[in-house]
């Protein structure tokens, strides 16, 4: 979903910017990821000694 709204937005980017963008985006991406896993990391714990 990213990569599409990038490749259609990317000649309004300079090269430059649109690296930053792009490395932004993957590493907030990577965090959303990490932190949606560990909660339901939590919630598997907490289900399962109930």
């Amino acid at each position: 979903m990213v990569e599409e709204v990038l490749r259609e937005n990317k000649d309004t980017f300079s090269n430059k910017d649109f690296l930053k963008y792009t490395v932004f985006m993957q590493y907030t991406h990577g965090t959303l990821q990490a932190i949606q896993t560990f909660c339901l990391m939590i919630k598997t714990i907490v289900i399962f000694y109930r």
